[in-house]
């Protein structure tokens, strides 16, 4: 029950635990953790022009493209639903997120799957990433609003690009001497 039957990989239930998971490691040990939404452009149009069978098989293809972007343990390649993906990277800040969002843009890319409703001929897709230093009181339902909200930018945008949606690090205040009192501040 934790594999999306067509694609093969996770599905989202073992994301959302997964997620939760990643969270709470990420919180305790003040490291980045990133989350990667993916959708791909104009699927409807392509299930329109090309039937959804060929669109199962497209989603797959997507779904190869993105497992093979999990290179360290905790790494986790995930169907959210429908034509969204999501990639689960754990101690990993925006850069490096973003870095590895782009490749999975230009492998699917490279895949070459004809789509005559989509500007380049060809599929691609979107993402947004979220990335951020995880606070005790976050939910996963944040990391996927941030994720969620740069993905919709991607698409605002042209699609076929990568936006991203960074918390900034929590501020640890420094204690100054209070010069007049000679107190700690």
């Amino acid at each position: 029950a934790m594999l999306d039957g067509m694609t093969g990989i996770p599905n989202r239930r073992y994301l959302d635990e997964q997620l939760q998971l990643a969270m709470r490691n990420a919180s305790r040990s003040k490291s980045a953790l990133s989350l990667v939404m993916f959708d791909v452009d104009f699927f409807k149009k392509y299930n329109d022009l090309y039937g959804h069978i060929q669109g199962d098989y497209c989603l797959q293809d997507v779904a190869r493209t993105l497992r093979g972007m999990q290179r360290r343990h905790g790494d986790l390649a995930a169907r959210y639903g429908g034509e969204e993906f999501a990639l689960l990277l754990p101690d990993t800040d925006l850069d490096n997120a973003h870095r590895i969002a782009q490749k999975v843009l230009d492998g699917v890319r490279t895949l070459a799957i004809p789509h005559q409703g989509n500007a380049g001929g060809v599929v691609t897709i979107s993402a947004g990433v979220m990335s951020c230093v995880p606070r005790p009181e976050m939910r996963i339902e944040d990391l996927f609003a941030g994720a969620d909200r740069a993905l919709y930018r991607a698409k605002e945008r042209g699609r076929d690009r990568v936006e991203d949606c960074q918390l900034p690090r929590p501020v640890t205040p420094s204690i100054k001497p209070d010069a007049a009192a000679g107190n700690l501040q």
